[in-house]
């Protein structure tokens, strides 16, 4: 499945193979397991991660792009699911970076399945300690008043 504009310029593409499960109960815990991972994306993953690299995206106009997710599980029973962050790793191109975060999906305390996300960081340029703590409080202080960064969801 795909959506694309009119021009054909593809904006996001599913692919699946495999049983279907449409039990609200396993999808609603898998969504919401999903979506508390992707709020830890920034800063408690991400900035780390920079930091590691000694680099850190323009503070001024931070891109920090969704590119890709993919899920594979071992069955479709999985209640109370969790995500587990198994690896983080961050590969530097110039001004790029791709970030891959693999998590072991969790329930009943067993791996039930992996999910990947691979995000795309832009502009960039040195880490700069002082620069990133003034980042993160910024963003504690607008996520406290329920601004939406459009970090805070990067994934």
């Amino acid at each position: 499945m795909q959506v694309c504009d009119d021009a054909g310029k593809i904006y996001l593409e599913v692919s699946r193979t495999g049983a279907v499960t449409r039990d609200e109960q396993v999808i609603e815990e898998f969504i919401r397991c999903y979506v508390a991972a992707s709020g830890k994306n920034f800063p408690h993953t991400l900035q780390p991660l920079m930091e590691s690299h000694g680099v850190m995206f323009n503070p001024d106009r931070p891109m920090v792009m969704y590119e890709s997710m993919s899920l594979a599980l071992n069955h479709l029973d999985n209640s109370e699911a969790d995500l587990e962050l198994n690896k983080a790793s961050l590969d530097i191109a110039g001004k790029r970076g791709n970030v891959t975060l693999d998590y072991h999906l969790m329930s009943a305390g067993k791996v039930v399945g992996e999910v990947s996300k691979k995000l795309l960081l832009g502009s960039l340029r040195e880490y700069c300690p002082d620069t990133m703590a003034g980042i993160v409080e910024e963003f504690y202080r607008l996520k406290a008043r329920g601004t939406r960064l459009g970090m805070d969801d990067a994934g």
